[in-house]
C-alpha cells in the first residue's frame, strides 16, 4: 500500500489544517450542512440512493429446490424489513462515503420469532469517531475499525466482520478514501 498506517493510525500529508486529522470529518460536515449548493446535490443524490425499492430474486436452481430458493428470497425481505432502521436509511448513511471518503456501519444479529438469525439493526459509527484502523501487514486489508465512543470516550474495536465498510479509493489507497468533500474544501 502507498499509505502509511502506523499503529492504527494513517499519516497523511494534508497540509490544510482544517483537513488534518478527526477535524477533516467536522470541517466536511460544516460544509455540507452550511453551503446550500454542497447540501443541495447531497441530498438530491442521497435521496436518489435510498429511494429504489429492494427484493430479492430467488436463484436459478433445479426444480425440486426452486421453493426453496423462494423462501430464502423471502426471508432476505422479511429481514431488511424488520430491523430498528428501515433499509433506505442504512443504505443513504453508506452512499456518505462518496462524499466524506469512507462509511461505516455495524450490524447487530437477532434471534427470529421464527428461531432463525435475523438482523436486528445495522447503525451507522459517523467518521469522525473512527479513531484507528486495523490494516494487515501490507495495509491492503482492513480486519477492523477503533471506535472512539462519543458518549464514554472509551476505544472500541469493531471487527470487519461486523461491518459495512464502504471506501472512495479512486484517487488513493488509505482505509479513510478521499471523498468529493475534499475536493469541494
Amino acid at each position: 500500500s502507498g499509505t502509511a498506517i502506523y499503529g492504527g493510525w494513517v499519516s497523511s500529508r494534508e497540509q490544510n489544517p482544517l483537513l488534518f486529522g478527526r477535524r477533516r470529518y467536522v470541517t466536511f460536515s460544516e460544509t455540507l450542512a452550511n453551503v446550500s449548493i454542497v447540501a443541495a446535490g447531497a441530498r438530491g443524490f442521497l435521496n436518489l440512493i435510498s429511494k429504489p425499492a429492494w427484493s430479492f430474486t430467488p436463484a436459478d436452481v433445479t426444480h425440486n429446490r426452486k421453493a426453496e430458493a423462494q423462501e430464502m428470497a423471502d426471508l432476505m425481505e422479511d429481514v431488511l424489513s424488520d430491523m430498528r432502521t428501515p433499509w433506505h436509511r442504512v443504505v443513504r448513511r453508506q452512499a456518505l462515503y462518496r462524499f466524506y471518503g469512507f462509511a461505516v456501519q455495524e450490524w447487530t444479529a437477532k434471534r427470529r420469532a421464527d428461531g432463525r438469525l435475523g438482523l436486528l439493526d445495522i447503525e451507522a459509527r459517523p467518521q469522525f469517531t473512527i479513531e484507528r484502523w486495523d490494516v494487515s501487514e501490507v495495509g491492503t486489508e482492513v480486519r477492523g475499525v477503533i471506535q472512539r465512543s462519543p458518549q464514554t470516550h472509551r476505544a472500541i474495536y469493531i471487527p470487519r466482520n461486523r461491518l459495512m465498510y464502504s471506501v472512495d479509493d479512486t484517487l488513493n489507497d488509505s482505509p479513510e478514501g478521499m471523498g468529493l468533500l475534499r475536493h469541494l474544501v
